[in-house]
């Protein structure tokens, strides 16, 4: 099992990707954040 952290310093948001491929980003609350293309 892998999971990938990557944060933004400028935005305190936090990108995780699963092994499965789904992926999700949460703020510095560690609430989820929907991202628009």
């Amino acid at each position: 099992m892998h999971v990938l952290f990557s944060r933004s310093q400028e935005t305190g948001v936090t990108y995780v990707q699963f092994p499965t491929g789904a992926a999700v980003l949460v703020d510095k609350d560690g609430k989820p954040v929907t991202c628009k293309p």
